[in-house]
C-alpha cells in the first residue's frame, strides 16, 4: 500500500510500522518507490526526510530517536498523560 505523513509539508513527519512493506511512502512532498524487484518487509522500521541526502531514508526505528529526539518527549507526553 501507500503511506503518507506530513501534512502541510512538513518534512520532520515520519512513518513508522512494526512490519514495513509499502509499494510507496510519501512525506510532505517526498516520494519513494519500493523496488522493482520483490523483497521481504522490514520489522520495526522507520521511514523519514534525510535532510542531508534529501530524500526519504528507511532505517531501524531505534534510529528515528537520534534524528527526531522531540519525537521521545512526544511519546512519553501521550503514555504518561
Amino acid at each position: 500500500g501507500i503511506a503518507h505523513a506530513g501534512v502541510e509539508g512538513d518534512t520532520q513527519a515520519v512513518i513508522a510500522a512494526s512490519y514495513m512493506q509499502p509499494s510507496q511512502l510519501r512525506i510532505a512532498d517526498q516520494m519513494s518507490r519500493s523496488p522493482d524487484y520483490e523483497s521481504e518487509g522490514l520489522y520495526m522500521e522507520s521511514g523519514f526526510v534525510d535532510e542531508e541526502q534529501g530524500k526519504i531514508r528507511i532505517d531501524k526505528l531505534q534510529e528515528i530517536v537520534k534524528k527526531r529526539p522531540d519525537l521521545a518527549s512526544f511519546e512519553r507526553r501521550m503514555t504518561n498523560g
